[in-house]
């Protein structure tokens, strides 16, 4: 078999805790065969079937550097999103170097949570520009569509725009709020209900990395996202 098709592998099928199951998802350059969106369904469907925080997933993505890849593990990663895939149990590590252009996926069902978490923590936007509050950067795009795709109906998602220390307090906060601002409109254009989104301004009054005043800090400059999951059901 080429490295260019997709074998699905799935080692074990019964979602009981303790199990592990594996899948392999190959590419076309950087586009998943049908093979691979197969693979992305079923590891959801188990994810799924476990229970809301009841399996921990890994997507054993590309150490190179390449776009094709950088593009590649994204997709692979949103995919398993929205198969249902929660982005706070699916973590991507280095994939092994006789790798190819496979991804291997593994879902391990866990034994039942006692204490679910009430708010997600998801990977903060990044690469603003000092000043701007556009989204340009390929890692900021990619946090607004992990962010999108993480997205339940009946969930809220909670934006925190940030800036560094260059400027008066009264500006960056005004350029905090542009900066959620446009997170939240980005994850519009993704799908997400307006009303689902709140927006808040912090300026530089929440700094990630402390610095002088006036000193520009990429980490700084940033739209932290949080997600809250509505109460669980009572059984």
């Amino acid at each position: 078999m080429s490295v260019f098709s997709a074998a699905l592998l799935t080692l074990l099928t019964a979602a009981s805790p303790g199990q592990t199951h594996t899948w392999e998802a190959c590419f076309d350059g950087d586009v998943p065969t049908p093979e691979a969106f197969a693979a992305f369904r079923e590891a959801g469907r188990v994810f799924r079937d476990a229970g809301r925080f009841g399996a921990r997933a890994t997507l054993a993505g590309s150490d190179q550097s390449e776009t094709a890849w950088s593009e590649a593990k994204l997709t692979a990663y949103v995919e398993l999103l929205r198969a249902g895939v929660s982005a706070n149990y699916l973590s991507v590590n280095p994939a092994p170097r006789n790798a190819g252009a496979c991804l291997p996926v593994t879902v391990e069902v866990l034994p039942p949570a006692q204490n679910p978490p009430g708010l997600w923590h998801l990977r903060p936007v990044y690469g603003f520009e000092p000043g701007s509050a556009e989204i340009r950067s390929f890692g900021a795009r990619a946090a607004v569509r992990i962010a999108a795709a993480v997205y339940e109906p009946g969930w809220v998602i909670r934006l925190d725009g940030h800036t560094d220390t260059v400027g008066s307090e009264e500006d960056n906060l005004a350029l905090s709020l542009r900066r959620a601002e446009a997170v939240a409109e980005a994850l519009v254009r993704e799908g997400v209900h307006w009303k689902a989104i709140e927006i808040h301004g912090r300026g530089e009054s929440q700094l990630a990395r402390p610095t002088a005043d006036d000193m520009p800090e990429p980490l700084n400059r940033r739209v932290n996202i949080d997600y809250r999951p509505p109460p669980a059901t009572p059984h």
